[in-house]
């Protein structure tokens, strides 16, 4: 099955990164919509009258000490709060983009709540989270009527804590790559017999539906690369996969347990 998987995974690659209008250079997903348009006073306001965190200022400017962080689809901020006596602490106001938001997508950002309420009963330590979804005017507006809400684009917001360290690819070590391995060891153990609506969803990723999902997307014009090369390159991929996985419902890797893991652990998403 690694044949398949990696044949798989340069077909998706060949079509996320067709020609888009965004100007970002990450996958597809990235250009559905954009961006939260919040800026850092908006942000702050969000903070302290939607979740009562109140955000500490420079002693000299009296500026709220707020920063925005890079993101593909959301709109973030490293933010410097109040803490208790004259303590500060760090966090990050997270603001989703109204696709994830949405009521279709939403339970998915759920189970991402629930997994981090999991995980910091169990091994894995976690950042406190709390979120809330929000009509970014009614926020604006100091408003929470009914009326406002069902009227404006609903957005999920989530504060974090801060996590302080340096990305894996800053300092590639091999104790670090050991370390990152057992932690997702430890994860993927206290996930086992994690359930949750959000994360039962059918994804392109998934090599038991990915050939079939990408070959009728491919034949309806939905998803196109960026030259025919590409495109027949794709298509023939897909056909090579149909001739040698034709059994591919009935094959081994369909019996296998399935569980909720980190799809996306790499040396950009980890730290030290």
């Amino acid at each position: 099955m690694l044949t398949l998987s990696c044949i798989f995974y340069c077909c998706v690659l060949l079509l996320c990164r067709r020609s888009c209008s965004c100007s970002c250079s990450c996958s597809c997903s990235c250009c559905r919509c954009a961006r939260p348009n919040v800026d850092a006073d908006f942000a702050v306001k969000i903070l302290e009258e939607q979740f009562g965190i109140r955000v500490a200022r420079d002693h000299t400017t009296k500026k709220p000490l707020i920063k925005p962080l890079p993101s593909y689809e959301d709109t973030n901020f490293r933010v410097t709060v109040s803490a208790q006596a004259s303590a500060t602490a760090d966090v990050v106001l997270k603001i989703h983009n109204k696709v994830d938001s949405s009521e279709q997508e939403i339970a998915c950002l759920h189970a991402q709540d629930a997994v981090l309420s999991l995980v910091k009963s169990v091994t894995v330590p976690a950042p406190f989270c709390q979120s809330k979804l929000l009509s970014l005017d009614c926020a604006k507006k100091c408003c929470s009527s009914s009326s406002a809400l069902n009227n404006t684009s609903l957005h999920f917001v989530r504060v974090l804590e801060f996590v302080p360290g340096s990305t894996l690819n800053e300092s590639f070590r091999e104790e670090l790559l050991i370390g990152l391995g057992q932690a997702l060891a430890g994860l993927d153990q206290d996930l086992e017999n994690f359930i949750h609506p959000g994360a039962q969803r059918d994804m392109l990723w998934d090599v038991r539906v990915a050939p079939s999902k990408l070959r009728t997307l491919l034949d309806a014009g939905a998803l196109r690369a960026s030259s025919s090369d590409k495109n027949n390159l794709i298509s023939e991929c897909l056909d090579f996969i149909k001739d040698k996985f034709s059994d591919l419902e009935n094959a081994p890797i369909t019996t296998v347990r399935k569980q909720v893991i980190h799809g996306d652990a790499n040396d950009c998403n980890g730290m030290h």
